[in-house]
């Protein structure tokens, strides 16, 4: 394909040249461009022109950093490819970052906030465009850093109602995230286009339904590797099907070990990377998933020991298991994620993890045994499955959970006993916030956070089954405002004295089962005692029950274990009639 492009291939000079800068005074952002009128390259029977539609190029004066809204109002440039030979000829634009003058490279624009829509097509960050082989110029009159592409297509060839043309429309624009950290940045691009016979991103090959054992209903199955080879270009559509997705089956997993390099982001009709397709993956080059994926399905990237993935802000889901023994380099979340699947980064050793402000869901087992850097729960965040923290061990020791969180663990059904929220954790202290209603199935189950007293808010009102049981913490405040204890909520707790509040309503069998306490006080307002709720307390022991009778509670067998039982009436403690 080298050889052929540069035989075929027509590069057609630089035309378009575009200029960001933000100035210190107003926070203005300055956008420049310039197209310096047609230019023409003729080569034996391949004859391509690139020409100006209506204005010679567009010049956005104080600009600012602007909504994708604002942004896709813009004109932008557009201009037309024209073919005159009666040949079809293939064609690739290009969008290099270029340093001019004397500019450094230091000094360039964060290319994750310049924005560009083609067409009318998908909005895209600069920075995860598909990467192009880097080209310099032959003058070295300036210095290409990267090289992204932005177009693809097929100019038809002449007839005799004149040449074949195809118009292109692009768009730039600052992104309106752009920290202030750029101000005094710049970005200086240039537009060039290649074309010839079965050009594409330099050395790289189109998938045809050929590179495929099966292609059907928009699915690509089995990749064959001997006959479209280790590096290759998975086009948006073949045979005329929009492709939707790779069949597991059919992925680059265990295979991928003999991939190079691999560009899937033109796969616009691409919304899910489904279940193993990049398990084992060691492609060389950074994985560009395309924007408009939603969603990456369960196990999609297990044992993943490739490059970067570079993942859209479109994706709002991380399926079971997704980065499950990840081991390539560090994950940068998209900043519209919402949901985490269970065990989604289970044993994820990396650094730079930072959870986006939009995630509200967490599920079972997504952190346990995390070793990476420090994690921050974003404020978003709503709900904490089974597990998540189990055996955590993240850099940072002190975990605070938002204020938002209004359950912690989710209580099985399947039969199968839970794995709790903070099971083994081994963190200094954990700070749990009002707002807090619910602690779910064995969230403390085993917990041995090291730190100070772990306080429980007093928006709490159910503490559910199990969820301290072998609680080795050093001291436990229950919530004031406590109505219901679950089945075995204590069991083999070796914490403290507990002091059950003056709002319990129930306390669930065996919830105190094994549970070496001196004696206890249940207020007035209980209506239940589940049997051997106090099964541990012997006959040294007393369990004063705040009113003067027990007409009215429901008891258990043996609730009381072998304590003796009291009641209080006007403060006074009696013998229960």
């Amino acid at each position: 394909m080298k050889n052929k492009r540069k035989t075929l291939a027509i590069l057609l000079s630089v035309v378009t040249v575009i200029t960001m800068v933000l100035l210190t005074s107003y926070a203005i952002w300055r956008v420049s461009e310039k197209q310096s009128g047609s230019n023409l390259v003729v080569g034996g029977c391949l004859s391509i022109e690139f020409e100006d539609v209506g204005a010679n190029g567009f010049r956005l004066d104080s600009a600012w950093p602007i909504s994708d809204e604002d942004g896709t109002a813009l004109n932008g440039y557009t201009f037309a490819i024209v073919n005159t030979c009666p040949k079809p000829v293939d064609y690739q634009v290009v969008l290099d970052q270029i340093i001019q003058g004397n500019a450094v490279a230091e000094n360039q624009f964060d290319t994750h906030y310049v924005k560009t829509q083609t067409d009318g097509g998908a909005i895209k960050r600069y920075g995860f465009l598909a990467a192009v082989t880097i080209e310099q110029p032959k003058d070295n009159s300036y210095t290409v850093i990267d090289s992204r592409n932005i177009a693809n297509g097929t100019v038809p060839g002449a007839t005799n109602e004149g040449p074949g043309r195809v118009e292109h429309n692009v768009k730039l624009w600052i992104s309106e995230d752009a920290p202030n950290e750029q101000i005094n940045k710049n970005f200086d691009s240039k537009v060039k286009v290649y074309a010839g016979q079965g050009i594409t991103k330099g050395e790289y090959k189109v998938a045809d339904a050929s590179c495929f054992e099966t292609v059907s209903g928009g699915t690509v199955i089995n990749y064959l590797y001997d006959v479209c080879g280790t590096d290759v270009v998975i086009p948006e559509s073949i045979d005329g099907m929009l492709i939707n997705f790779f069949q597991s089956e059919s992925s680059f997993a265990d295979r991928g070990k003999k991939i190079t390099s691999l560009d899937i982001s033109r796969m616009t009709g691409l919304t899910k990377i489904k279940s193993g397709t990049f398990d084992f993956y060691t492609g060389g080059e950074d994985l560009v998933i395309p924007e408009n994926v939603e969603i990456i399905d369960d196990y999609a990237f297990t044992r993943y020991i490739g490059p970067r993935i570079v993942m859209p802000d479109s994706v709002t889901r991380i399926g079971v298991g997704a980065f499950e023994r990840y081991q390539g380099e560090d994950l940068s979340l998209p900043k519209n994620l919402v949901s985490i699947g269970a065990s989604a980064f289970k044993y994820y050793s990396g650094d730079n993890l930072v959870l986006p402000s939009s995630i509200e869901a967490i599920e079972g087992y997504a952190f346990m045994s995390y070793n990476g850097n420090e994690l921050i729960i974003p404020n978003s965040l709503k709900t904490m499955g089974q597990g998540v923290f189990k055996s955590y061990e993240g850099k940072n020791t002190n975990l605070d959970i938002p204020s938002n969180v209004e359950r912690i663990g989710i209580k099985r059904t399947d039969g199968h006993d839970n794995e709790g929220t903070f099971a083994s954790f081994n963190g200094d202290s954990l700070t749990l916030h009002e707002g807090l209603i619910i602690i779910g199935q064995e969230s403390f189950k085993k917990f041995v956070g090291s730190g100070s007293e772990l306080v429980i808010p007093n928006t709490v009102t159910y503490i559910d089954d199990d969820a301290f049981a072998y609680f080795n913490g050093s001291s436990l405040k229950l919530s004031d405002s406590l109505e219901i204890i679950g089945i075995r909520a204590f069991n083999n707790y070796n914490g403290s004295d507990i002091t059950i509040p003056s709002t319990i309503i129930s306390i669930g069998a065996r919830a105190f089962y094994n549970y070496n306490s001196s004696d206890i006080t249940i207020p007035s307002t209980i209506t239940s005692i589940g049997k051997w709720a106090f099964n541990s307390m012997d006959s040294t022991k007393t369990i004063v029950v705040d009113r003067p009778n027990l007409d009215g509670i429901t008891l258990g067998d043996r609730w009381n274990g072998n304590a003796t039982i009291k009641c209080k009436d006007n403060g006074q403690i009696i013998d229960c009639p």
